[in-house]
């Protein structure tokens, strides 16, 4: 394990392992409650809101996963690795990726109980873009 663990209500999250798990141990035994296996190395720690733990792994995805019996809610992938833990604001995963981009990317129910999973990757694409946009006419007014 390389990076620190996580402390939540009864149980201790990690990952950081080369064995690509994510684990949740009890915090007054130790024992392993559950595990949840990526395709590649975690070098990170992970992060949590809710009932939702949210973990990124060198196969260049970021998963949420139930942080009581580890069952996988969604993932997303990007186009490079992962080596930071996200940010979690409003059940919104904001993180980085090898690949240039920054995302933003969650799970809320809207009135249709519909999950808007994707809307949040359409808002960070669309953040992106506008960013690159800036910049290039920043840079042109320079010359």
């Amino acid at each position: 394990m390389f990076y620190a663990a996580l402390v939540n209500q009864n149980l201790v999250y990690t990952g950081g392992s080369f064995d690509n798990n994510v684990y949740a141990l009890n915090a007054a035994t130790g024992a392993t409650e559950w595990k949840y296996t990526t395709s590649s190395g975690i070098f990170m720690a992970p992060a949590i809101a809710g009932n939702v733990v949210y973990v990124g792994s060198l196969d260049n995805k970021t998963y949420a996963l139930n942080a009581q019996t580890g069952s996988l809610l969604w993932s997303y992938q990007t186009g490079g690795n992962l080596y930071f833990s996200p940010a979690i604001v409003n059940r919104v995963a904001y993180f980085g990726s090898y690949d240039g981009n920054v995302y933003a990317i969650g799970q809320q129910a809207s009135s249709s109980g519909v999950s808007s999973v994707i809307y949040y990757a359409i808002v960070a694409a669309i953040v992106i873009i506008v960013a690159v946009i800036i910049a290039v006419i920043v840079l042109r007014k320079r010359h």
